[in-house]
C-alpha cells in the first residue's frame, strides 16, 4: 500500500517504498479514489516520527488488522463448508414441530391427543414400528426415522403421549387421576359423567360433570372433550374413554412443583461435580444438545443418589412443562455466558469450532487463559472473558481444548432466545428507519448488512485501541478511525467479493 501512495515516475522505486511526503500521500489517495477528505488529519496520524513523512511502519497496524479480518472470513467460509453430515438437532426439532402442527390440523381438530389416537396409536404408548408405518401412510416416509429420534430421545424403542404433547397429556393425566380417586373403574366413571343416562355425553354435560368432580383444570374442559372425542361426532361414548383404564401416566404429569426437592438436586449435583456446568455437560446433557428430558433427569438422579421427590423436582425445573430443561434452569448465569459467546462466535466466525481454530494460532489444540483472553480482546468479544473461560474450563485445568468449546455448535436454539434476538433485530430496523434512508447515506444493504456493520464496528474499536499506544498525541482520533477504517475495509471487502454500496 505504501508503494501505491508513493508511486512517482520521477523517483527510483527503492526510494518510493521508503517514505511518503504529504503531497505524495494526497496524490496517492486521489489515485485510490479517496473521497472522504481530511487528508491532513489522516497524514498526521500516520506520521509517527513527526518528520513530515509516512513510512511503512506507520501502516503496519492496518496490515495486521486486514490479516485478522481475512482470517475471520476464511474461518467463516470453512465453517460453512464443514457442516457435520446428517441433520442437526436444531433442524430435526423444526421438522418435528412442523410434523406436530400437521398432525393437529389433519387428525386432531386442534387437539394433539386426539391426533395421536386417530393417526398413531389407540393407546398412550407407541412402539417404533407402528410410528414408522403411520408416517408412511401420512406421507412422511423419508422423514420418519428422523422424527422418531426427537420423539424417542431415551432410545427405548417406545414413545408416550407426553413426548408429543406434554401439556395436553398433563390435563388428560389429571382427568384420569380424578376418576381413579372417585371410581372403581372407568365404566363406573362414565356412568357418573352420563348425567342423562343416554350413554352419549354432549360437551355441555361433560363440562357440568367436571364441575361436580371439582376437576382442577375446568378452563381446559372443551379441549379435553375434543381429545376424548376420537370419532369427532361431538359425543362421548364409553369406548372413547376406555383407554384410560390401562394408561399409566408419567409421574411428572400429575406431580406438583417441589422447589425444596429441586434445590436438593442442585446441592447433590454440586457435591459430586463441584460446578453446575460440569454437572450439566458430564451428566445431564451428554449429547450436547442443551436439552435434558425427563428420562435423562431420572437417570441422573439415580447416579447422584437422590431419592427424594424426583418428579416434583423435575416440575420445579420444568416450570413451563416444555418436556425438557436447559442449562438455564440449572445455572442461569453460566447459560447466559455460554449462549452469548456462542451467538458471537457463530456471527463472527461461522461456528464456535471455527472461532477456536482462529484463536489457536500455534495449532496446539489448546488455549491457555492468557491466549484465550488475548484472542477475545483482539477479535472484539465484549463479554466477561474471565468468567467465560472459567465456565468453559469444566475440568479446571487452566486450558481449553477444542472439545471444550465446539460442543456449543450442537446446542439447539432456545425459543426464548430466538424471540429475544428477533426483538433486537426489530429494534435495530426501527432505529435505521428513523435515522433516514440507508441508501442515501451510503450504508450497507442486503442480507450481509448486519454482518458487515458488525465488522466495521469491530474494526473501529480495534483501531481506537491501537491509537492509544501511539508515541505521540493525535488530533481527533475517532475521526481518524472512521475515515481510515471505512475506506480501507471497503476496499478489502470489495476484493473478496463483498459489495459495499
Amino acid at each position: 500500500m505504501i508503494e501505491t501512495l508513493a508511486a512517482d515516475p520521477d523517483r527510483p522505486a527503492v526510494c518510493q517504498a521508503c517514505e511518503v511526503t504529504f503531497d505524495q500521500f494526497r496524490e496517492g489517495l486521489q489515485r485510490l479514489d479517496w473521497k472522504e477528505g481530511d487528508e491532513g488529519v489522516l497524514f498526521k496520524a500516520l506520521d509517527f516520527d513527526g518528520d513530515g513523512l509516512v513510512k511503512p511502519s506507520g501502516l503496519r497496524w492496518l496490515a495486521i488488522e486486514l490479516k485478522r479480518l481475512r482470517k475471520k472470513r476464511v474461518a467463516k467460509e470453512n465453517a460453512a463448508k464443514k457442516k457435520m453430515p446428517g441433520i442437526s438437532w436444531e433442524l430435526l426439532e423444526r421438522q418435528f414441530l412442523e410434523f406436530r402442527d400437521d398432525l393437529r390440523k389433519r387428525f386432531g381438530n386442534g387437539s394433539l391427543v386426539r391426533a395421536w389416537r386417530v393417526s398413531l396409536s389407540d393407546t398412550m404408548i407407541l412402539p417404533k414400528t407402528r410410528f414408522l408405518k403411520a408416517c408412511v401412510k401420512m406421507g412422511y416416509a423419508k422423514k420418519a426415522k428422523e422424527l422418531w429420534k426427537i420423539l424417542d430421545k431415551d432410545e427405548s424403542g417406545f414413545a408416550s403421549i407426553d413426548e408429543l404433547d406434554p401439556k395436553g397429556a398433563q390435563v388428560l393425566a389429571h382427568f384420569k387421576k380424578c376418576l381413579d380417586e372417585r371410581f372403581a373403574s372407568i365404566a363406573d366413571a362414565f356412568t357418573f359423567l352420563d348425567l342423562e343416562g343416554t350413554r352419549k355425553i354432549r360437551k355441555s354435560q361433560f363440562e357440568a360433570a367436571l364441575r361436580r368432580l371439582e376437576f382442577p383444570y375446568l378452563d381446559t374442559a372443551a379441549e379435553l372433550f375434543e381429545s376424548l372425542d376420537v370419532d369427532g361426532n361431538h359425543l362421548l361414548e364409553e369406548d372413547d374413554i376406555q383407554f384410560l383404564e390401562k394408561w399409566s401416566p408419567s409421574p411428572i404429569l400429575t406431580a406438583q412443583p417441589n422447589v425444596k426437592a429441586r434445590d436438593e438436586v442442585k446441592e447433590a449435583l454440586l457435591l459430586k461435580y463441584g460446578r453446575p456446568v460440569k454437572a450439566w455437560r458430564h451428566l445431564l446433557d451428554r449429547d450436547g444438545s442443551n436439552r435434558c428430558n425427563w428420562h435423562e433427569f431420572l437417570n441422573a438422579c439415580k447416579i447422584i443418589g437422590f431419592k427424594g421427590d424426583v418428579a416434583g423436582a423435575w416440575r420445579a425445573f420444568d416450570e413451563d412443562l416444555s418436556g425438557y430443561i436447559t442449562l438455564k434452569e440449572l445455572d442461569r448465569e453460566g447459560y447466559r455466558t455460554l449462549w452469548d459467546f456462542r451467538t458471537w462466535a457463530v456471527d463472527e466466525f461461522g461456528s464456535a469450532r471455527a472461532a477456536f481454530s482462529v484463536f489457536d494460532s500455534d495449532n496446539s489444540n489448546s488455549l491457555s487463559s492468557q491466549e484465550f483472553r488475548a484472542a477475545c480482546r483482539i477479535y472484539g468479544y465484549e463479554g466477561q472473558v474471565k468468567q467465560l473461560f472459567n465456565t468453559l474450563d469444566v475440568s479446571a485445568e487452566g486450558a481449553l481444548s477444542l472439545k471444550e468449546v465446539s460442543f456449543l455448535d450442537d446446542w439447539i436454539e432456545d425459543p426464548s432466545e430466538i424471540s429475544s434476538q428477533a426483538r433486537r433485530v426489530s429494534t435495530n430496523c426501527l432505529v435505521t428507519h428513523l435515522r433516514g434512508d440507508p441508501l442515501r447515506r451510503g450504508a450497507l444493504t442486503g442480507t450481509d448488512a448486519m454482518e458487515e456493520m458488525q465488522q466495521k464496528v469491530l474494526a473501529m474499536e480495534e483501531a481506537e485501541e491501537l491509537l492509544k499506544t501511539w508515541k505521540r498525541p493525535v488530533e481527533s482520533p475517532m475521526k481518524l478511525v472512521k475515515l481510515c477504517r471505512t475506506r480501507w475495509l471497503s476496499r478489502c471487502r470489495h476484493r473478496t467479493g463483498l459489495v459495499v454500496l
